[in-house]
């Protein structure tokens, strides 16, 4: 099994400015534009050896995880997944992957149907990421089967395409199969920014888990973007 590191994100400001007035819940969960356009440089930048560097989705890279391949993912559906992050995205050609709560689309500060469908149509993959947010752990087999049944059924008709991919809800901390890379104490604004990870568990629609991890693009992002220092746990 060839490893492959999945970068995951939440939210996006536009600046410091903004970043401060993130409430202290979130903030965790939050990088400034400029942050997440050093650390797209960084990956773009990484020195692989014989491989190049190239963003896919996560359906893309388990069906064929090729040397260099990695995954941006934004998790929960927000807003800015349109406004900031898919112009980052365009910019370079990337394809990521949004793992989306279907039940939060339309609301305050989350993606809209025609937003979101803008995604589709630039080429970005549309994953559950449940219908409410609950942690699973938490959850009867029935009400997992509802979050993830019924979120899968609303976006497929709200996008008009399959959506063959999910990703469970989990706090912070919580998982001891994710190795989660934060951000380093370098600088307030930039606490914890990322919650970036070099391993992440997928549930594909057919029902299988799948894990795939790596740190080839660790020492690009711990040197070339600041505050950001990943390591396995």
């Amino acid at each position: 099994m060839i490893g492959a590191p999945i970068f995951v994100y939440h939210d996006v400001v536009a600046g410091p400015e903004a970043l401060a007035g993130v409430a202290p819940a979130h903030r965790p969960y939050v990088l400034t534009r400029a942050q997440l356009s050093a650390h797209l440089e960084a990956l773009a930048s990484a020195d692989l050896g014989d491989a190049r560097p190239t963003a896919s989705t996560i359906t893309e890279l388990l069906d064929d995880p090729i040397d260099g391949r990695f995954v941006l993912s934004f998790d929960d559906g927000h807003e800015s997944a349109y406004s900031r992050i898919l112009p980052l995205l365009a910019e370079r050609r990337w394809r990521a992957t949004f793992f989306v709560v279907a039940g939060w689309i339309g609301g305050r500060e989350a993606l809209s149907w025609a937003q979101l469908r803008a995604l589709a149509d630039a080429g970005m993959e549309i994953g559950s990421h449940s219908l409410t947010h609950p942690f699973v752990h938490e959850l009867s087999a029935a009400d997992i089967r509802r979050e993830f049944g019924e979120s899968k059924r609303m976006l497929e008709d709200g996008i008009g395409r399959a959506s063959a991919a999910a990703t469970r809800p989990e706090p912070i901390g919580s998982s001891p199969s994710s190795a989660t890379a934060r951000s380093a104490p370098a600088s307030p604004a930039s606490s914890a920014a990322a919650r970036t990870r070099s391993t992440r568990r997928v549930l594909r629609s057919s029902g299988e888990l799948r894990q795939r991890s790596s740190s080839a693009f660790s020492p690009a992002i711990a040197s070339r973007s600041p505050g950001c220092a990943p390591r396995m746990s």
